[in-house]
């Protein structure tokens, strides 16, 4: 059951939101593929501080209250999968300094 969640927006509502519709349904597997990045290359010094936030706050911090909202059924029923969707960037270009916040967020 697809749950389309705004993981820039209010992380605590949406993962609210999942918790509610998959409320009662055995999840068998996880897929967290949310994703944020810079609009352009740029040096970790141009990057504006709300970018910087929303990057953090979408890639990781999306990612592990999504899991962490979903784990706990799993474990009960003693079988599940989750699956993390990274990115190329972590390990093709994890010392590029145009991408390495990003490529961070992502390893």
């Amino acid at each position: 059951k697809p749950v389309v969640v705004d993981f820039s927006g209010d992380l605590n509502d949406g993962v609210s939101r999942i918790k509610e519709a998959v409320e009662g349904l055995d999840v068998g597997v996880l897929i967290n593929n949310v994703g944020v990045s810079y609009p352009y290359a740029r040096f970790l010094h141009e990057v504006d501080e709300k970018l910087l936030g929303d990057l953090i706050k979408v890639n990781v911090e999306g990612t592990t209250k999504v899991t962490q909202a979903i784990l706990p059924g799993m474990i009960a029923r003693k079988r599940g999968a989750i699956v993390n969707i990274g990115c190329g960037a972590a390990i093709v270009i994890p010392s590029d300094p145009l991408y390495s916040v990003y490529a961070a967020t992502k390893a």
